[in-house]
């Protein structure tokens, strides 16, 4: 578990905890909600409760006990991890709690000896662009299983 404060002065915990976490299952129910309206998704995702994943380390990060927002990682390979399902309930933009959670979570990954994180993200997902960008995230060619989209925009950062 991990305390820190945003710069609204509000107390977080941010958990390590798994895909399995109701909480978490709860956030990305609310992701695909979020990103169907935002991206205008011709087939509409199924809720994360109905999807299975090979997600193996999620973070949750709460707020006087409520959760508001996730992200998570899995292994890419030896080196390489890929940052998955990251969201922040819209009530709680523009305090920087996402930047907080992946700055938190760049630590942990690198105390576990990976070298990147890559990600994919989609166009028209401007918010999520900016954070990338001001966290040093780059922009990279398409990797698998992204290669062949024309609405995926990867990204790496080197740790």
């Amino acid at each position: 578990m991990h305390i820190c404060t945003t710069k609204t002065n509000e107390t977080l915990k941010i958990i390590e905890t798994n895909a399995d976490n109701k909480d978490f299952i709860t956030l990305c129910d609310k992701l695909y909600v979020d990103l169907n309206e935002l991206i205008n998704l011709e087939i509409p995702k199924k809720p994360y409760s109905l999807e299975s994943s090979a997600i193996e380390h999620v973070f949750i990060v709460y707020l006087k006990n409520v959760p508001i927002a996730c992200a998570s990682y899995r292994e890419y390979n030896s080196d390489t991890v890929e940052l998955k399902r990251v969201f922040l309930d819209p009530s709680h933009r523009n305090k920087g709690i996402c930047q907080l959670l992946l700055s938190y979570m760049e630590k942990e990954i690198v105390s576990r000896g990976y070298k990147q994180i890559i990600l994919e993200t989609r166009k028209g997902l401007d918010t999520a662009l900016i954070i990338y960008n001001k966290l040093n995230y780059k922009i990279i060619s398409n990797f698998k299983p992204y290669e062949n989209s024309t609405d995926s925009i990867c990204m790496c950062k080197i740790l």
